[in-house]
């Protein structure tokens, strides 16, 4: 099953559920496999009939130690670090469409 038919099931129970938009994480700028995965989620937010975050979560070795290495919340490993920033942003952009 993929994510728009399990999408179009939960809707039938709650007709309100709506998607905020896509997100894409682990994110390298300046590539080509990061050019297509915005091409890709571009085609899956026309799918869904939404819209794909401006901001894009970085992947970074601090989020990765954090989790996997010290078992602590990003923002208390790293809280000056890019991907830190990065949810900062995406936090601040979700924000501004709800005020």
């Amino acid at each position: 099953m993929d994510f728009a038919t399990a999408l179009d099931l939960a809707r039938e129970n709650n007709e309100g559920l709506r998607v905020a938009g896509i997100l894409t994480v682990k994110a390298k700028e300046r590539t080509r496999k990061s050019k297509r995965m915005g091409e890709l989620s571009a085609q899956v937010a026309e799918k869904l009939g939404t819209k794909c975050f401006r901001t894009k979560i970085r992947e970074s070795v601090a989020c990765t130690e954090a989790l996997t290495e010290y078992y602590v919340p990003l923002r208390e490993y790293a809280p000056k670090g890019t991907t830190a920033e990065d949810y900062k942003n995406l936090v601040d952009e979700l924000m501004e469409e709800l005020i």
